[in-house]
């Protein structure tokens, strides 16, 4: 029996959840009515599943919480969502939690979110959502905690209203339920320990397609396993958290990022998320994810005597949006005659036009192609009706990873089965990812007696697939989710950014500075307006007239985030990061090409100069980090990234002012040489510098 005490001493608990993983590049859009929602009472039986959202019930049922159940949304991954999706849940939310403030106090909010979740008018939907729970009186300062997918897009919003939400550590997604209940943990620590965590929140400057996301494969395996390694070590972190980001969505904050949860100093978070972020950079993509044609697919099958062989297809990934129309592989096991080989498409038209036909009747019907451009033309053919039905079924693998998604119980539409010349068609009515066995056995057909199967997927079949499978091939086929991130027309997106710009992955860095503070190197980015602008704002007129490319104003410095190109000038800057915020501390441009007044006054001196080479130098650093060390972590980073960007020497914009002795004493300490002297308004030094050749 529960006691009076234990009953007082019970924690209010406000859940909620939103989950829909947004592809902003694919036509339709998704309304209210694809969407699952559970309400109230209709929470508790998820208990038992394994999902997220019964991980938490389960747990707030141990640790004796008093549940509030607010809203839960949840759906597949598609294109845009209609923006009164948000504000449906918006409300609902917004009424459960006003109503139960009226009866008491809320202790805390765990919410289920992906994180990569965007509608017609908020790209960030989950800051956007976590901004205004933050607005409701009574929830302003209460500990949020939850759980999010390993494909988020974490934004600085995200990080600022919440405390401690935990991402997935396993793509495929088998731990999500773990996760969840671990977030919950966490969350019912910090309502015990009246100690809220903080999030800290760094992000560099790379985009990673979905088949790069596998955490069997780097870069991921290494920086989970850092990760993991990291919380072991700091008693005072909750969680660090890799986000692997879904590149598929035009949003600022697209790509990878990383969080610390912690009760510890801000210091020791930073340094670990710049630990991070230094590795992802420097760590290349690998895996066996190499996409080879479909005829070349289809040349090694042969090399095969047994099956089942995956032919993966990540540009029709229906698990990322996707709408699993692709028809590509299917016309090639026709013309190739592969036997005993299986797709499963997605075409309502398809499943309608046949559920008038009897069972082993024969009709033609047009399979695939039809929402989008992206997809070559669908095709015609003469198909045998093997079966019909509702759709629906039971996973068979509770770490699958359509689990993290929908529980248990998946609902593909109407469906039927048909055969056309050896290969089997599972044809849908909903797109339904292919990471479950059970979606083939619930049909009457056993995948590992297939010798060929199409997979629309890119990571997330394996945990299904990968046990039965002899081996794995890699297909390049069209599709709305390529692997190549530069096909995509992004509009919103940070610029520049690795692998869309022509920039190595080496331009960004991590440095210390004498003083033992850790400095972070990267280029300006069209995100960076307000912390740029404030950078030019704050020096001091003595500065600014040391400076000669171009006026520092706030017209000017927002002008030029607007318009970065970093093929003609690449623009660093150093960063530090203090009560979670990043300043920016110097300013370096690196013109990838010589002046006109440079190259004369050059010339005159017989040392001609080369834009096709050559590049020219401009540094600015903050008066109150000057003689600090930070023009040395900079000149170091550049002289080591200046070869690689194919120059061979760097010269001095407009040369270096001879009364300030100690930029002078500075460069010839670096290496340049004095050729040259002119005058303007006071007297001036041309300096240059060769670089080692690679």
């Amino acid at each position: 029996m529960t006691t009076k005490t234990e009953v007082a001493r019970a924690k209010r608990v406000l859940i909620a959840g939103i989950y829909h993983e947004t592809h902003t590049f694919t036509p339709g859009r998704a309304t209210l009515a694809d969407f699952t929602i559970l309400r109230g009472g209709d929470f508790w039986n998820a208990m038992g599943e394994p999902s997220p959202l019964g991980g938490v019930m389960e747990t707030a049922h141990a640790l004796g919480w008093e549940v509030v159940p607010a809203i839960d949304y949840r759906a597949f991954p598609c294109g845009i969502v209609e923006d009164t999706v948000l504000e449906a849940w918006w409300s609902e939310f917004h009424e459960a939690a006003k109503t139960t403030l009226e009866a008491g106090d809320i202790h805390g909010v765990y919410l289920v979110l992906h994180g990569a979740m965007a509608t017609q008018s908020y790209p960030d939907v989950e800051g956007e959502l976590l901004e205004r729970i933050r607005s409701i009186a009574g929830l302003s300062s209460v500990p949020i905690g939850g759980v999010t997918d390993l494909h988020a897009n974490i934004s600085p919003r995200m990080a600022l209203h919440s405390n401690a939400l935990i991402t997935y550590h396993a793509n495929p997604h088998t731990d999500a339920k773990e996760r969840a209940v671990q977030a919950a943990h966490t969350l019912h620590r910090m309502l015990e320990s009246e100690r809220p965590a903080k999030t800290y929140w760094k992000q560099p400057p790379l985009v990673l397609a979905p088949s790069h996301t596998g955490t069997a494969d780097e870069p991921m395996r290494t920086l989970e396993a850092m990760a993991r390694r990291m919380e072991a070590e700091h008693a005072d972190v909750y969680a660090v958290n890799v986000h692997a980001g879904f590149s598929f969505a035009d949003t600022v904050h697209t790509g990878v990022s990383f969080t610390v949860n912690t009760v510890g100093e801000e210091a020791e978070a930073q340094r670990l998320l710049e630990t991070l972020c230094l590795t992802v950079m420097r760590t290349p993509a690998g895996g066996s994810t190499d996409e080879m044609s479909v005829e070349t697919a289809m040349a090694r099958l042969t090399e095969y005597e047994a099956g089942p062989i995956l032919l993966i297809e990540p540009s029709d990934n229906i698990g990322a949006g996707a709408p699993g129309e692709g028809v590509s592989l299917l016309k090639a096991f026709i013309t190739h005659k592969v036997g005993n080989s299986g797709v499963i498409i997605n075409d309502a038209e398809a499943v309608s036009t046949l559920s008038s036909a009897a069972l082993g009747e024969r009709r033609v019907v047009r399979i695939g192609g039809n929402s989008s451009p992206l997809y070559e033309a669908g095709c015609e053919i003469e198909v045998e009706l093997v079966s019909q039905s509702d759709g629906r079924f039971t996973i068979e693998d509770p770490h699958s990873h359509i689990a993290s998604m929908l529980g248990w119980q998946i609902h593909m539409g109407a469906c039927a089965v048909v055969r056309h010349a050896g290969v089997t068609i599972l044809l849908t009515t909903k797109p339904t990812p292919p990471f479950d066995l059970g979606q083939w056995r619930s049909q009457g057909v056993d995948p590992e007696k297939l010798f060929a199967i199409g997979v629309k997927a890119a990571v997330a079949h394996r945990q299904a697939y990968n046990p039965i499978a002899r081996a794995s091939l890699y297909v390049n086929t069209p599709g709305p989710c390529t692997s190549n991130t530069t096909a995509f027309p992004y509009r919103l997106l940070r610029r520049p950014i690795c692998p869309l710009s022509s920039l190595p992955t080496s331009v960004y860095s991590v440095e210390v500075l004498p003083s033992g503070e850790p400095v972070t190197l990267r280029p300006l980015q069209s995100d960076d307006s307000e912390r740029f602008t404030e950078y030019v704002l704050n020096l001091s007129v003595e500065t600014k007239s040391r400076y000669g490319p171009h006026p520092f104003d706030r017209a000017t410095a927002e002008a030029i985030c607007e318009t970065l190109n970093p093929k003609e000038m690449l623009r660093m800057v150093a960063t530090v990061s203090r009560n979670g915020e990043e300043r920016i501390i110097a300013y370096v441009l690196l013109k990838m090409s010589v002046l006109d007044g440079d190259r004369k006054r050059y010339g005159i001196l017989g040392m001609p100069l080369h834009s096709e080479t050559d590049c020219t130098l401009a540094p600015s650093v903050a008066d109150d980090y000057q003689n600090q060390g930070v023009g040395s972590v900079m000149m170091r980073h550049l002289l080591n990234l200046a070869p690689q960007l194919g120059r061979q020497r760097i010269v001095l914009w407009g040369g270096v002012q001879a009364p300030n002795e100690r930029a002078v004493h500075f460069y010839t300490r670096w290496g340049f040489r004095k050729v040259g002297e002119f005058f303007t308004d006071k007297n001036n030094y041309d300096m240059i510098l060769d670089l080692p050749t690679r």
